[in-house]
């Protein structure tokens, strides 16, 4: 249930399975920081000064914000929804993983939201989109807590503006690179601030903020061992939650990359946007994501070396460096 086990958690859960069943007597792996030690740590730090400079990052992400198709209509319920999916080829894919990273030192969630704001500007003509990332959640914040084998819900949502007037798909994916990378603590601090913090006005700022028209989920890559006891199916589950719930975007875009192609899950109100609309769109974001695979970089950028704590200026004295010693 996701209540208690995100999708970091499985692989934990079906390692120890398949140790148990294979190996009866076998002493299973040591257990990692307990959930309630990281929740109880993860307290302590949103009332930290730290977390108090991200305030005002966040109350401002969304200043200025051009309105997106359907904003001023409530996004409905979970059984009033519908959705358009896609499968970008095994070709394409692959390029994504293997080639986007070694030539533009993308991850896939950069690059992902690189094809939606190309998609959507064709879309709409906006060049700015509020979007709210989901993320893993188990960031590297506390030197005496270890997660990597801890069952739990830890997946973070955090508000991020995407902006770029560049056209070429390499220029835009550099612009959503060095946005993503700024974001502070990769998204953590805003949920700390919004639901943890104990100064009401704190809270109560982020709060007010609009909400994002649109939510992005990358899960990441589902492949099957052959050796295996346990693989995916696709069975009928029954819905995952009331159709009674109210959804939280106007749009929702989960991505996957299953049995080797993306595949992508458009999840939208009828009430607020045209069948036709959204599966153009759909189309569009393929073929962003195609033009970002054969695309050359723009330029090297200072946040693909992080740990050389270059910056910008750094980099441009390296440029010059080179360019005299050659």
């Amino acid at each position: 249930h996701t209540l208690v086990a995100d999708r970091a958690s499985w692989p934990v859960l079906l390692e120890d399975l398949e140790a148990a069943y294979l190996t009866p007597g076998r002493r299973l792996p040591a257990r990692t920081t307990p959930f309630a030690r990281w929740a109880a740590r993860l307290d302590e730090w949103a009332h930290s000064a730290e977390v108090a400079a991200t305030v005002g990052h966040w109350a401002s992400v969304a200043d200025g914000l051009p309105a997106f198709p359907g904003s001023h209509l409530p996004p409905g319920r979970m059984g009033e929804a519908e959705a358009v999916r896609t499968v970008l080829g095994p070709e394409v894919t692959e390029a994504l993983l293997r080639g986007v990273p070694a030539r533009h030192r993308a991850n896939m969630t950069e690059t992902v939201c690189a094809a939606l704001l190309l998609a959507v500007r064709a879309w709409t003509g906006l060049d700015d989109l509020l979007v709210d990332v989901e993320g893993h959640g188990r960031e590297d914040l506390f030197d005496d807590v270890d997660v990597t084998r801890t069952v739990g819900w830890f997946t973070s949502m955090y508000p991020v503006r995407l902006h770029t007037a560049e056209v070429d798909p390499a220029a835009v994916l550099d612009a959503a690179k060095r946005t993503l990378r700024a974001v502070p603590h990769k998204g953590l601090s805003h949920g700390a601030l919004r639901y943890l913090h104990r100064d009401p006005e704190v809270r109560a700022r982020l709060a007010a903020l609009p909400p994002a028209p649109v939510g992005v989920n990358y899960l990441g890559r589902f492949e099957a061992r052959d050796e295996a006891l346990f693989a995916l199916t696709d069975e009928l589950r029954g819905p995952p939650s009331s159709p009674k719930a109210p959804r939280a975007h106007l749009l929702e875009m989960n991505a996957v990359v299953f049995e080797g192609s993306l595949r992508t899950t458009w999840t939208y109100a009828p009430a607020v946007h045209a069948p036709d609309d959204v599966a153009c769109l759909a189309q569009a974001f393929d073929e962003a994501l195609a033009a970002l695979a054969a695309a050359r970089p723009a330029d090297i950028d200072a946040t693909d070396f992080p740990l050389a704590r270059l910056g910008d200026r750094g980099l441009d004295a390296l440029r010059r460096y080179a360019a005299d010693d050659g």
